[in-house]
């Protein structure tokens, strides 16, 4: 399984517009995977944005979510929009009719909505759910949504508007049709190029003391908030490494299958020193770099994926993540 985004935290998503993070509401999310969850205000122009990374014509998302609670969504109002650059070609929307349900469609260019197909039933209120979406992009495309694992609204057939090519972003909402009321919480967010379905979690690991190598400027204190502030750390000199030690915010269970490892930052460049960066994972006293990251001079988020251990070639085990002496950082690059 290939993966195209994983995260669920202030730093891996942009927020737009009436947007938080909630540290508090353990009920939100699932804690021993999560230690926040992100919420979105019910207005069409709010909401949690990320990138797909390129143009996608065929993925699934997956996503914890919890409604507070709900009233009758108005139609328009999404939970879900795939975007094709500022165009949202496929949306999750409420439907203004039946409370709790929801909708499945396409948009064009003109901002012309058809709707594809109605959920069969209800969503859940007030509790965290589990919905997987599988996107195929194209004239004889799909579209299905499961929730809590079962399928709840499906539709074959043209998803396709203006002929676009596929899609690249995605931005979780909030359907209730009531701002300030009816908000929605997310967490445990991943796309992927197979069901995901089977993954059982995305555990956040969290930096919580100092790794190998600690040649940046700044520590595991400025870098290991829930809630973005203003600390950081950086380097002004090519190829110096910073590397942390990790928690899991939950056990990982002896025996657990970990189906990939992702190191997750914001980073920006200066004028002049680095230009680029790599993520780094150190195990069996080894350090292992990713690929130069698309660095820009304002912060983006960034991520870099090792579906296998660097070291044995190996699927990662929970005995690898668990292991003294493991270490997730960065390095500057010229």
């Amino acid at each position: 399984m290939n993966y195209y985004f994983v995260g669920g935290e202030d730093s891996d998503l942009k927020g737009v517009g009436n947007v938080s993070v909630d540290t508090a509401g353990t009920t939100y999310r699932r804690a021993a995977y999560s230690r926040c969850s992100l919420g979105v205000v019910s207005d069409p122009a709010s909401g949690w944005q990320f990138s797909l990374g390129a143009t996608r014509s065929s993925f699934w998302l997956t996503a914890m979510v919890y409604w507070a609670n709900y009233y009758l969504p108005y139609q328009g109002n999404d939970l879900i929009a795939f975007y094709d650059g500022a165009v949202p070609r496929i949306k999750i929307s409420g439907d203004g009719n039946n409370p709790g349900r929801f909708l499945i469609q396409k948009v064009d260019a003109l901002g012309t909505v058809t709707t594809l197909s109605t959920s069969a039933g209800a969503m859940p209120n007030g509790a965290c759910t589990r919905l997987d979406v599988f996107v195929n992009y194209g004239t004889s495309g799909e579209v299905s949504v499961y929730a809590g694992g079962l399928l709840v609204a499906s539709y074959s057939g043209n998803v396709v508007t203006n002929s676009a090519a596929g899609l690249d972003s995605v931005l979780l909402k909030a359907y209730s049709g009531y701002s300030g009321s009816g908000s929605c919480y997310w967490s445990e967010v991943a796309v992927a190029d197979a069901d995901t379905r089977a993954i059982s979690g995305i555990m956040t690991l969290v930096p919580t003391g100092a790794g190998n190598s600690s040649s940046w400027s700044g520590s595991y204190g400025n870098i290991n908030e829930a809630v973005l502030d203003s600390n950081n750390i950086n380097s002004g000199t090519a190829n110096q490494v910073s590397q942390f030690t990790i928690t899991p915010t939950g056990t990982i269970a002896s025996g657990s299958a970990v189906g990939a490892l992702v190191v997750s930052a914001r980073g920006h460049i200066g004028s002049s020193g680095p230009q680029n960066l790599q993520a780094s994972v150190r195990t069996s006293s080894t350090d292992y770099f990713s690929s130069n990251l698309p660095v820009a001079a304002t912060y983006k988020a960034l991520q870099a994926y090792w579906l296998t251990n660097p070291s044995t070639s190996a699927a990662w085990s929970a005995a690898d993540l668990n292991a003294g002496g493991f270490n997730i950082g960065v390095k500057s690059i010229t």
